[in-house]
């Protein structure tokens, strides 16, 4: 069986790839090819993709059967017929678990060979639980030939639990790898090992060299700052020195000044004059 009939709403890896050239240093990390080649890796893929839609689905059975007269319309007879028969079979397995007793079953605990920690000795809960994925198997079966109905229910993909929606995310993500890896032959493979291997390579180099310079740099601008923080400190204590020496000068002038004031204003003693002798 295949999904051709419904598109899932998982986006194909191969469909967004970007179309854009690729830088020629990189494009060995591109797969060599975009589509897969062999009908294996082509089958493995479409089995995924089957599977992912499949739970997208059976997620959301359960509120398809509380609001049934809401999705009617979009279903039919034959798939709301079949939802009535998947709820009858839930209800009884339902009593079967909460009654175990009347059912002569006995509750050991989880176990190999034992149903929800049960043993079955009559095989009436085996019998319930492959009628149970019998009903499923049926309404996806149902379903696929129903593109509206599929469209119905993938818009109530809201109601799922918080649980499904990450295991479905994570089985994208698987597809999303392993398509990629089915992309690439193992000989491209280990050509992008290698290339891997040298680009980490040549990146630790260039780190390790970039630490180098880096301290260099460090060092050299340090003594670059330490010649001028010397030089300014040189240049201060030279002004500070010219300033003290001014200071002092500025100050020998102003207590020599008074006294040399003092000294211009004092009159010489008046001389007397000299008489000369005449002997006759």
């Amino acid at each position: 069986m295949t999904t051709e009939l419904v598109s899932t709403s998982y986006e194909l890896v191969d469909s967004i790839r970007p179309k854009k050239a690729i830088r020629a240093p990189l494009r060995i990390l591109d797969p060599a090819r975009s589509k897969l080649s062999t009908v294996e890796t082509k089958r493995i893929i479409s089995v995924l993709d089957e599977t992912i839609f499949k739970i997208e689905l059976v997620s959301v059975f359960s509120h398809v059967i509380e609001n049934l007269d809401d999705f009617k319309p979009f279903l039919g007879p034959d798939l709301t017929g079949a939802f009535r028969e998947h709820l009858r079979l839930s209800n009884i397995l339902e009593c079967m678990l909460s009654h175990p007793e009347e059912e002569n079953m006995l509750y050991i605990g989880s176990g190999k060979g034992t149903f929800f920690g049960l043993v079955d000795p009559d095989g009436h809960l085996t019998l319930h639980v492959q009628g149970l994925k019998s009903s499923v198997r049926n309404i996806l079966r149902l379903l696929y030939t129903n593109t509206v109905a599929c469209q119905a229910l993938k818009e109530v993909s809201y109601t799922r639990d918080p649980s499904v929606h990450k295991f479905i995310h994570c089985l994208s993500k698987q597809r999303g790898f392993l398509f990629e890896q089915l992309l690439t032959t193992p000989l491209e493979e280990k050509e992008k090992s290698r290339f891997l291997y040298e680009v980490f390579q040549r990146d630790k180099k260039n780190t390790e060299t970039a630490a180098t310079l880096e301290d260099e740099l460090t060092a050299a601008v340090q003594n670059r700052d330490e010649e001028k923080k010397y030089k300014v400190e040189m240049e201060i204590e030279n002004w500070v020195q010219k300033y003290d020496i001014e200071m002092i000068e500025k100050q020998e002038q102003v207590v020599l000044a008074p006294r040399l004031s003092s000294v211009s204003h004092v009159h010489p003693a008046p001389v007397p004059p000299v008489y000369k002798m005449s002997y006759s």
